[in-house]
């Protein structure tokens, strides 16, 4: 599993399940998904992109102080 502690800041945090983490790092499918859902990030992607909360079919900006904004969907996705 990869990352960064420099990058560990409350709006670069998602919280996720053991088997959805595994399935990031080793499935090729689920990783680019995840990069479209904003749950993975390559390193140059800016942190303030949305994330998408698959719970809620929501999209939303992660703020400084740990909470969250709703947000239009990504314009590459419409």
């Amino acid at each position: 599993m990869g990352g960064s502690k420099l990058l560990d800041t409350p709006q670069n945090l998602i919280r996720v399940c053991n088997s959805y983490n595994g399935l990031m790092e080793s499935d090729p499918v689920i990783a680019t998904d995840a990069r479209e859902f904003g749950h993975k990030l390559q390193s140059w992607r800016d942190i303030s992109d949305p994330v998408f909360d698959q719970s809620e079919l929501t999209w939303y900006k992660l703020t400084e102080d740990g909470g969250r904004v709703k947000v239009n969907a990504p314009s590459y996705l419409i």
